[in-house]
């Protein structure tokens, strides 16, 4: 009733508006996005090539999705049909509070798909052989990890929980002759995250039903307290085990590839800070200008060489700073509006002035017409469609 309704509206609340706060973050509660299959497509092809099914097999492994499919495209539709109505009826009568109702249905719709998931890969497993299904628990540990890292809101209040090392290997495109010599580390890897992630998903199911049976978190706040805490703590265990097994296989990995290795990683721990950024961009593209004189050339070359020393010491100083403040976050913080501390102001400052001055110099090597070449320079347009044409 209308107390339950309360009491998972508090509860759902206080997570999504965290999740809402971290950005790209995927979760259930980001604008109700998690309508996607728990076993894709592209995740049945993975299975059909890893385990090696033959014919007979692949056709049942395909009528077998076929069939999930079905169910799991009427759920969809059942639920944003559901949404809608809401939409519509809080819109016409202003009575916003009617999306608190909304909670609950969205975790029976989580239950149900994972369910129909469930059954569907029991069913599978009925027909492997002996030897796939030695195989089929570390690729059913791939399969889990994708979706806990693509859907576990929690994973992304801590910068390195959402890393998948196998990703980042792939990433930094490590030759299949050392993935084999490092096989027997990356699943040790895989078999210790599995394990996390299922604990962590029993945590949030465990705390998601306490909601949904009457619990009143926010009555209690001592209690969300200690629910918010013991999931940071699992959190940062997954991140502190991210960076143990990453260092570890960098030490494995040719010293030729250490750096590539080091850097897919950084990119997924702290994409906010190592994603590609407007001034790489600005140097590779004036490096790339058929018009570049030679001292224009040099020159740039000088810039380029500073700026990636100094943004290697900026980045680190930021993504230390970032680590230090999600360890003293607390619940209390995200409360009351959570202002970034002065320090992790200053470290993300630095590496904007960085940005800045680096950018002034490139732009005083170039001539005039050679600035407006730059990425966000010059006049930007988009065509204009001729309606009818």
């Amino acid at each position: 009733g209308r107390v339950m309704r309360r009491t998972i509206s508090g509860w759902m609340t206080v997570l999504c508006a965290l999740a809402a706060m971290l950005g790209p973050v995927r979760s259930s509660c980001a604008q109700w996005d998690g309508y996607e299959p728990q076993f894709s497509s592209a995740q049945l092809e993975d299975a059909i090539k890893s385990l090696e099914l033959d014919l007979e097999q692949r056709d049942i492994a395909r009528s077998l999705h076929e069939g999930y499919m079905s169910d799991h495209t009427r759920a969809v539709e059942q639920m944003k049909a559901y949404m809608e109505e809401i939409q519509r009826i809080a819109e016409a009568t202003q009575n916003w509070e009617i999306w608190q109702e909304t909670s609950e249905v969205w975790v029976d719709f989580q239950q149900y798909t994972r369910k129909i998931r469930d059954n569907m890969t029991t069913d599978l497993k009925m027909v492997l052989r002996e030897d796939q299904m030695a195989r089929w628990d570390r690729l059913e540990r791939k399969f889990r990890r994708d979706q806990e890292i693509n859907q576990n809101y929690y994973l992304g209040f801590i910068s390195g929980a959402k890393v998948d090392l196998v990703s980042v290997l792939a990433t930094a495109e490590v030759p299949q002759e050392v993935l084999d010599s490092i096989d027997s580390e990356v699943n040790t890897y895989e078999i210790e995250l599995d394990r996390m992630l299922v604990e962590t998903r029993e945590f949030i199911d465990e705390w998601e039903k306490k909601a949904r049976d009457g619990f009143d978190f926010e009555q209690n706040m001592e209690e969300m307290t200690k629910v918010y805490g013991h999931g940071m703590e699992l959190v940062g265990g997954i991140r502190d085990l991210n960076k143990r097994h990453a260092d570890k296989i960098q030490t494995l990995l040719p010293e030729d590839i250490r750096g590539g290795f080091r850097a897919a990683f950084n990119e997924q721990a702290y994409p906010d800070i190592y994603k590609t950024n407007k001034v790489s961009v600005a140097i590779e593209r004036s490096l790339g200008m058929a018009d570049l004189r030679d001292d224009q050339r040099e020159r740039l070359g000088i810039i380029k060489e500073q700026y990636e020393r100094e943004l290697a010491k900026a980045n680190e100083r930021w993504a230390e700073a970032k680590v230090r403040y999600e360890s003293e976050r607390t619940i209390l913080s995200w409360q009351n509006g959570d202002e970034e501390p002065d320090w992790l102001t200053a470290a993300r400052e630095l590496r904007e002035r960085l940005d800045e001055r680096t950018m002034e110099k490139i732009e005083s090597v170039l001539t005039g017409e050679q600035v407006e070449r730059l990425p966000g320079r010059g006049k930007q347009t988009v065509e204009r469609p001729v309606f009818g044409s």
